[in-house]
């Protein structure tokens, strides 16, 4: 039955890779991505009855993700995010809605989802989240938000509050640090500190090192730190290369690594300007498996529903 599903996956994405311009898939994505406007559309006028004419603005994305490891079984997952903004309401309200792994910044390709893609749908956490106020102070990049976390037939409010500060920023270097703080009402609290940095070699080659530090209410923390090189090849293709680590702190003490890894993946915007596919081979050294090697290779088949109206 696996085989089977992967087979039909395989061989819709062939058709799309080397079939014609136009595809059946076409006219599904055109359709959903109308009514997901006008939807949000309608949303924006209800709160603010007005003759005014604004750009509804909503970005949204599905992919869905086959991965294989070393002695592991299959993975697969699915993934979602929407963006809404609603400028008749607030020049700076916007609208999330997404799955756990797209809420997660500390979420990557390594890690594991042995579930079935519709026990993941079940037991996966959703979050709804308006973020409704924007604000600078001396450089300080300040935002706002409220939401709602959702798992089976339970809600958990939460406050967010995410800012960010530029360190440096130039044509080829830029540096940035920011932090995302959360509250839920059930007592629990998550907290992301990130250090980012992004030097442009020229128009195509990039580094980019990427480190994030997360602490919440169990005794351990994580640390997570990333440096990749990416070259455009052209405006729809790219690859890169690249080291991660990962470590777990016990009480802002004792650490040990998790994870260690060598990274490649080709990105290919294929289909138009919406579907895209990435391959991403891994080279890990993991704790669970005593740091012997293991080999993983991931694939993520995914739709842009970008829509300006």
């Amino acid at each position: 039955m696996k085989f089977k599903k992967y087979t039909i996956i395989l061989s819709l994405f062939t058709a799309l890779l080397f079939g014609d311009d136009d595809f059946f898939i076409d006219e599904y994505r055109n359709n959903f991505s109308n009514l997901l406007v006008d939807t949000m559309s309608s949303i924006d006028n209800f709160f603010v009855d007005s003759n005014e004419t604004s750009h509804n603005n909503t970005h949204a994305e599905l992919s869905i993700s086959i991965a294989k490891e070393s002695r592991l079984d299959f993975e697969e997952d699915i993934r979602f995010r929407v963006r809404v903004n609603l400028p008749k309401v607030q020049k700076h309200l916007r609208l999330y809605i997404e799955d756990e792994d797209s809420d997660n910044i500390l979420y990557n390709e390594t890690q594991l989802q042995q579930d079935k893609i519709q026990d993941n749908l079940q037991n996966k956490r959703y979050y709804v989240r308006l973020e409704f106020l924007k604000f600078n102070i001396k450089g300080l990049t300040n935002r706002l938000s409220g939401g709602v976390r959702i798992r089976s037939h339970t809600l958990v409010p939460y406050a967010n509050y995410h800012s960010n500060y530029k360190l440096y920023e130039d044509k080829k270097f830029k540096s940035a640090i920011s932090n995302n703080f959360r509250l839920y009402t059930d007592g629990g609290l998550e907290d992301y500190l990130s250090f980012n940095t992004l030097y442009n070699f020229n128009d195509s080659l990039r580094g980019v090192w990427r480190n994030i530090f997360r602490y919440d209410e169990s005794p351990i923390e994580v640390f997570d730190s990333d440096y990749s090189f990416l070259y455009k090849l052209d405006r729809t293709k790219e690859v890169s290369v690249g080291f991660g680590v990962t470590d777990s702190i016990k009480n802002f003490g004792r650490s040990k690594i998790d994870n260690v890894n060598l990274h490649s993946s080709f990105f290919h915007l294929f289909h138009k300007d919406w579907m895209y596919y990435e391959v991403s081979t891994y080279l890990l050294k993991r704790e669970a498996n005593d740091y012997e090697n293991s080999y993983r290779v991931f694939l993520n088949l995914g739709i842009y529903f970008n829509t300006h109206k």
